[in-house]
C-alpha cells in the first residue's frame, strides 16, 4: 500500500464515515444483529475509534452514544486488530479481557479490517445471549471486513488523485465525485440541518433521485447499487423522517421543490 495510507488518519475523513454508516444501514441492518460498530485505526496513536455503529450506541443522527476506544492487543476487539484474524467468542464470561461497552454482551465477534496486509479498523458484534453466533456468522463478517476494507481504499485513492491534480495543474480542480454525489446538489440546499443530519449521503443522493420522478429500479442503476440496496435505503429515508410509505416520500420531495 502507497505511504499515504499509511500516514492517513481515517477518522478525520467524514465521507468515509458517511460511507460507513450506509454499509451497515444498507446491509448490516438485513442481518438483524443486536448491535454492530466499526471501528477505524489511528495509526499514531494505536488506538481503535468507534466511527459508525447498528444499535444501542446509535443516535438518531448517525453519531456514536458515549465513543470508546480500544487499544491494539486489548479486549476482542483489540486482539482481532493486533493477530489480524477474525475472533468469535461463544461466552464472553469465559474471556478475562472482555471490554464492556454500553451494556455486557454474553458472546462476540469481531473481524479486522485489512487492505494490502495493512490493519485498518475492526468490525464487531456483540449478543445477550451466550453461543448465538456460528460459524457462517464468522464468514459474514470477514466478508463485511473486506467490503469495507475495500470501500476505504477506494475513497482514499480518489482523493490522493485528487491532490495529484490539484499539484499538476496548481490549481483547485473539480473534486472528483462518484455519480451519486452530483445529484446531492439538487436536493441538499431544501433540507433544513436537522434532516442532513439524520441521512446518510447515500440517502441523500437517492432522494434527489426520487426528486426526478425515477423508480427504484431506474435509481439503482443511475447509482450503480441494487434494487434491493435502493429499496432498504427508501425504507431508513421514512423511518427516519417519520414518512409512512413511498407514496408519501414522494409527496414529501415534491413539496419541498415546490417551496
Amino acid at each position: 500500500m502507497s505511504k499515504q495510507f499509511h500516514n492517513t488518519s481515517l477518522n478525520n475523513h467524514s465521507h468515509i464515515k458517511d460511507v460507513l454508516w450506509s454499509i451497515l444501514n444498507s446491509t448490516v441492518n438485513q442481518l438483524e444483529y443486536e448491535d454492530c460498530i466499526i471501528y477505524l485505526l489511528d495509526n499514531q496513536s494505536k488506538l481503535l475509534h468507534q466511527c459508525a455503529a447498528l444499535g444501542p450506541k446509535r443516535t438518531n443522527l448517525n453519531q456514536i452514544l458515549n465513543p470508546i476506544t480500544i487499544p491494539l492487543g486489548r479486549g476482542i476487539v483489540g486482539h482481532a486488530a493486533k493477530s489480524m484474524r477474525a475472533v468469535l467468542v461463544n461466552d464472553t464470561r469465559n474471556y478475562d479481557d472482555y471490554i464492556l461497552d454500553l451494556k455486557p454482551g454474553l458472546s462476540e465477534i469481531a473481524a479486522p479490517i485489512i487492505y494490502n496486509n495493512q490493519l485498518l479498523g475492526v468490525i464487531d458484534t456483540e449478543s445477550t445471549q451466550a453461543d448465538y453466533y456460528s460459524s457462517s456468522d464468522l464468514i459474514i463478517l470477514r466478508e463485511l471486513g473486506l467490503l469495507i476494507a475495500n470501500t476505504i481504499a477506494a475513497e482514499l485513492h480518489r482523493d490522493n488523485l485528487y491532490n495529484l491534480l490539484s499539484a499538476k495543474t496548481k490549481q483547485k480542480p473539480k473534486p472528483i465525485q462518484c455519480r451519486s454525489n452530483d445529484s446531492r446538489n439538487t436536493i441538499y440546499p431544501l433540507l433544513g440541518n436537522d434532516i442532513r443530519d439524520q441521512l446518510t449521503q447515500t440517502e441523500l443522493s437517492i432522494l434527489a433521485e426520487i426528486a426526478k420522478s425515477k423508480t427504484s429500479k431506474e435509481i439503482a442503476r443511475a447509482l450503480n447499487k441494487s434494487h434491493r440496496t435502493v429499496e432498504v435505503h427508501r425504507q431508513n429515508i421514512c423511518k427516519k423522517l417519520g414518512i409512512k410509505g413511498p407514496n408519501a416520500l414522494i409527496h414529501y420531495v415534491s413539496s419541498l421543490r415546490s417551496h
